[in-house]
């Protein structure tokens, strides 16, 4: 159990470069974004010290032309190459006293509660967080929106999103009548999956596959394998390397125990990059796009 929420901290933390279009610094106060919280974050000028503390921000920054603005970012931050260059600040635990050196504008956190641990410490140091966490896919776009706003980068983050828009109404045209019935598993120590509230689950979905866990009431459930059985997956879904031990490790506990089901029968699994499919980025838009044009 400690292993698996271990887990779920690092899905939580880490939920692509063009032209790069400034903006003007506008008059002081004028510069204030609600986060996903609803809490009014201002600036009397666009930030231009940035701290990510999540890597999907990252990428986002980085893929809007805005990654030279930042400052620090998370030890799992590793896309694109130019996070190498970049300070790292730590991951769930991060190293405050740096940071607070740092003197950052703003820092972006990922947490479903204004009383998150780390929001708090930052907010009690006198630093200026705002909260993202994406559920669907169209959040994804939204947010790559809002941090061209944030940034200066209207231009660049707007051509961006109208991109990745494109290929969603497109994906959603294509979707087939009848889905893929399938099962993602993010651990088997306890079995645990996705509901239908999460962009994870979103993602899979829009690629033509069906979450047989969608109705889950919590977002990340353990669940038992007698209700697998029952709902009997035609596909499980793996974020990971099939070659890596621990994955091969999950196989061998899936097939112990669902060996009934036509996922198992006919051994039909998918792995996907945990980097791509746990993060809410330009490239899980790209991955989704490749997975619905595969024949299974």
């Amino acid at each position: 159990m400690k292993l698996f929420l271990i887990f779920l901290s690092f899905i939580f933390l880490i939920s692509g470069c063009r032209n790069s279009e400034h903006l003007e610094n506008k008059k002081p106060g004028s510069l204030v974004f609600t986060d996903d919280l609803g809490r009014e974050v201002s600036f009397d000028s666009i930030p231009s010290r940035i701290i990510s503390m999540i890597p999907s921000v990252t990428e986002n920054l980085f893929a809007i032309g805005a990654g030279e603005k930042l400052i620090g970012v998370t030890n799992y931050c590793n896309y694109p190459e130019q996070t190498n260059d970049v300070l790292k600040v730590g991951d769930i635990n991060p190293d405050y006293e740096l940071i607070t050196s740092l003197n950052p504008d703003i820092i972006f956190i990922a947490t479903s509660s204004v009383s998150s641990p780390m929001l708090t410490k930052f907010e009690s140091l006198g630093l200026k967080v705002y909260v993202t966490n994406p559920y669907s896919i169209d959040d994804i776009i939204t947010q790559i929106i809002l941090l061209g706003k944030i940034t200066g980068y209207e231009k660049n983050s707007s051509d961006l999103a109208q991109e990745l828009s494109i290929k969603v109404n497109d994906l959603r045209v294509k979707l087939p009548s009848v889905p893929k019935k399938s099962l993602i598993v993010l651990s088997t120590s306890p079995l645990s999956t996705s509901n239908g509230n999460t962009f994870v689950s979103k993602a899979i979905e829009l690629a033509g596959f069906l979450n047989i866990f969608a109705d889950e009431s919590t977002e990340y459930p353990t669940i038992g394998y007698e209700d697998v059985i029952l709902k009997n997956p035609e596909y499980i879904i793996i974020p990971g390397d099939k070659d890596n031990p621990s994955v091969k490790e999950k196989i061998f506990s899936l097939e112990s125990s669902l060996e009934t089901t036509d996922a198992v029968r006919n051994k039909k699994y998918i792995f996907l990059d945990p980097d791509i499919i746990l993060r809410s980025s330009p490239r899980l838009i790209i991955e989704i796009e490749k997975l619905s044009q595969l024949n299974f």
